[in-house]
């Protein structure tokens, strides 16, 4: 099989494979589009695209036009998930930031075991929301599950470990 490189603009321009049986794999019998993991994460870089430009009248047509629903891969959704909570805390529309991260949680809580890393991210957006809100105190204990995740897993990326014990250092900055 051939396989043809493209320059993505996308991750600092690294090289991306693509065969070319796979670009045509996404194509039904009808020639529409298959939403399968490839169509989700070419939505994903779009948003996220759109989002880092703050064209944020697009995000919202962008968000308007796409039901999460459909989405079957939970990684993709969750990706999405957070984009969605980036931009609406963004617009400060913490009505539906809290949405978003509550509709994140429970995919995190019903897809993960409780020692998933994936789940540190689920908890420190709750804490930020949280803190943001002026619950400090509840706050602190998604900081410290999201840090309890963390040291237990030896995997853990040392900057998110960093960067929520900052979080954490925050709050407790604010209760003095």
């Amino acid at each position: 099989m051939q396989q043809h490189k493209l320059k993505s603009p996308i991750n600092g321009g690294l090289d991306q494979s693509y065969e070319l049986n796979n670009v045509i794999s996404h194509y039904d019998d009808n020639n529409n589009i298959k939403k399968d993991r490839f169509y989700w994460k070419a939505k994903i870089e779009q948003f996220s695209i759109i989002l880092e430009l703050s064209y944020y009248n697009e995000c919202e047509i962008f968000i308007k036009n796409l039901n999460i629903e459909h989405i079957d891969d939970i990684k993709s959704k969750l990706e999405l998930l957070d984009l969605y909570c980036i931009y609406y805390h963004s617009i400060n529309n913490f009505e539906k930031l809290i949405h978003f991260v509550g509709l994140s949680s429970d995919i995190r809580v019903n897809n993960f075991d409780d020692n998933n890393p994936e789940m540190v991210k689920g908890f420190n957006n709750m804490a930020i929301i949280l803190k943001n809100s002026g619950d400090l105190d509840k706050a602190i204990e998604y900081y410290k599950e999201a840090i309890n995740i963390q040291l237990n897993n030896k995997l853990s990326n040392k900057k998110i470990t960093a960067t929520i014990l900052k979080n954490l250092g925050d709050v407790y900055l604010e209760l003095v």
